[in-house]
């Protein structure tokens, strides 16, 4: 990526909280953070629209512009407990990209003053280069990955039915699912519940 574009970039990560004590935290994180890598780049991209969006737009003393994705949590969960911060870096950052047009219809809905500066771009993948179809038919064998946190919404109970569904039809496919979370546990005895092969997840 950085080679084919001619672009740089450094990557950080902090966590943050809603006490006095995080707060400072933060703000001491981001002083140095900025002091270090201001003058190296040209723009912040943050992951979430939320605490670390917040921050680095309310202590912005270098004056970059900050482009924000906003998913779906923080507009649903997140607006619950963090409302002031999402709200207040929305308003403050210089675009936000929202991963779909049902998010930005959200996010506008309830901050309708970034409708202006916020676009949609899916999350996606470089058809040129991965092509799904073309492995099968050379290998018979269709791998699928996942990972992410094991939560209802990530949708893992969905995915493990939908591949039984294509395995029972004669599909050979190979599920491979990572990560940690409260439906581990479940996850594992869906997957033995339908009597499917340990070797397909």
């Amino acid at each position: 990526m950085e080679k084919l574009y001619n672009f740089k970039v450094i990557n950080r990560y902090f966590k943050s909280g809603l006490g006095i004590y995080d707060r400072l935290k933060a703000r001491l994180y981001l002083i140095k953070l900025l002091s270090e890598v201001a003058w190296k780049v040209n723009c912040i991209f943050v992951e979430f629209l939320s605490d670390h969006a917040y921050y680095l737009t309310r202590f912005q003393y270098f004056k970059k512009p900050v482009i924000v994705r906003c998913h779906r949590t923080e507009l649903y969960e997140g607006w619950l407990t963090r409302r002031d911060r999402i709200e207040y870096a929305a308003k403050n950052c210089n675009l936000i990209i929202c991963v779909s047009n049902f998010i930005r219809n959200r996010l506008i809905r309830l901050i309708p003053e970034v409708k202006s500066k916020s676009v949609v771009i899916y999350n996606s993948v470089d058809a040129k280069k991965i092509k799904p179809i073309k492995y099968y038919r050379a290998r018979k064998t269709f791998v699928v990955g996942s990972l992410g946190r094991l939560i209802p919404i990530k949708g893992f109970e969905e995915l493990i039915l939908s591949v039984g569904e294509l395995i029972a039809e004669g599909y050979n496919i190979v599920l491979k699912i990572g990560g940690d979370g409260p439906l581990m546990n479940k996850l594992k005895l869906l997957v033995k519940s339908m009597n499917l092969k340990k070797r397909n997840f």
